[in-house]
């Protein structure tokens, strides 16, 4: 076919489709002796024609301003038939004229970013632990964490993130258990209070440590009284201690 007439791939691409559609390929028997008769084209080649005339048809419905220049260019869209238009309009951001080699980019680069997307969502929806929920470490690769109790802060790609009373620890999904309480409000304010408390020992306070360790690996959120004034009193220490140290810096 004489060079001219590729130039107007979109108009031989829409007379190709009107023929085969309404079987206008009369005295051949089929569509394919007649274009092979008549174009002397190969089946792949009418068929790349036909494909480029639909991509043309969609992009001038979706108001695209600025559209392919020849039919190469329209065979990676052909291939993409639901997201066609947006990978026109992404490579467009790239090059003005963009060839097929950067559109097959372009559609690599989509493919690949929704099908992380789908591994992300199904594995926020087979999560069995909400944000919020109460949870008991079962296994992890720090010993401090492992059957600390907690409640999920978020829910990552495949991981879970928990709040313990010693930090936060991430977690695999299979690693924890479901801790059912009545009061969850209470269960996550008595894990922040032993986590603050935690953030101001030092090194020396050994058994305080060892303390909330113990309360840290415990569900209980109802302590015993002498349980309630350990907490307090060891509070009342460490605030003592931080204004004295206050006090000190203040005078040096």
């Amino acid at each position: 076919m004489p060079e001219v007439e590729i130039a107007n791939f979109e108009r031989i691409g829409k007379n190709l489709a009107t023929i085969r559609d309404e079987k206008l390929y009369f005295p051949d028997p089929q569509f394919s002796s007649y274009y092979q008769r008549v174009f002397k084209l190969s089946s792949s080649r009418v068929y790349q024609f036909i494909d480029a005339y639909h991509v043309m048809t969609k992009l001038r419905e979706s108001k695209v301003t600025l559209l392919p220049k020849n039919e190469a260019q329209c065979r990676e869209l052909a291939k993409r038939e639901d997201n066609l238009v947006q990978i026109w309009n992404k490579a467009l951001e790239i090059t003005d004229r963009p060839s097929n080699k950067v559109i097959r980019e372009v559609s690599f680069s989509l493919f690949k970013e929704r099908l992380e997307q789908k591994l992300i969502s199904r594995n926020q929806v087979s999560c069995p632990f909400p944000v919020g929920s109460i949870v008991s470490i079962k296994r992890s690769e720090h010993s401090q964490f492992t059957h600390c109790w907690g409640y999920v802060c978020s829910i990552n790609n495949f991981t879970v993130t928990v709040q313990t009373w010693c930090g936060q620890y991430l977690s695999k999904i299979e690693d924890l258990d479901s801790v059912i309480v009545l009061d969850q409000k209470s269960f996550k304010k008595h894990c922040d209070r032993l986590y603050q408390l935690f953030l101001k020992l030092e090194e020396q306070d050994v058994s305080v440590k060892a303390f909330l360790n113990e309360l840290g690996k415990s569900s209980r959120v109802n302590l015993s009284s002498v349980e309630i004034a350990m907490l307090d009193a060891i509070e009342q220490s460490l605030a003592d201690k931080a204004s004295q140290r206050q006090t000190l810096t203040a005078v040096i």
